[in-house]
């Protein structure tokens, strides 16, 4: 970006103040002047950046130390408790399956009493309850 700006002060820059001075009016002349103004406020602009960038790269080397230290500390700690983390989630998996499979059970009996009470005409079935006849 440098290079382009460079290129367009020492070249371009030239070749349209010899355009402008040519033509020689005031109106092409205050021109001439805002151009250079604006071509001045990039290259000040592109030296900020550049030394922003610069910074920005020594702050992200120091964070990047920073992460491998933290994380060489804290590496043992974090896998004991990653693997207690994994122990638990697996459980909770089994204990779900568990539920699931019995709550399936017990809507397939409550189906069934349903069934056995209607074949045998004794039953009552008030608000989804059975109630068998005795």
């Amino acid at each position: 970006m440098v290079s382009q700006l460079s290129f367009l002060y020492s070249v371009v820059l030239p070749h349209l103040q010899r355009m402008v001075m040519a033509i020689s009016c005031e109106k092409c002349i205050q021109m001439n002047n805002a151009l250079f103004m604006l071509v001045h406020s990039v290259c000040i602009l592109c030296a900020a950046y550049n030394a922003a960038t610069e910074q920005a790269g020594a702050v992200e080397s120091q964070v990047k130390n920073l992460h491998q230290q933290i994380m060489a500390i804290t590496s043992g700690r974090m896998k004991a408790t990653q693997k207690k983390v994994d122990d638990i989630s697996k459980n909770l998996d089994k204990v779900r399956q568990e539920v699931t499979r019995l709550k399936v059970g017990i809507r397939t009996a409550e189906r069934f009493v349903v069934l056995q009470s209607r074949s045998c005409g004794c039953a009552q079935s008030t608000d989804s309850d059975v109630h068998l006849c005795e």
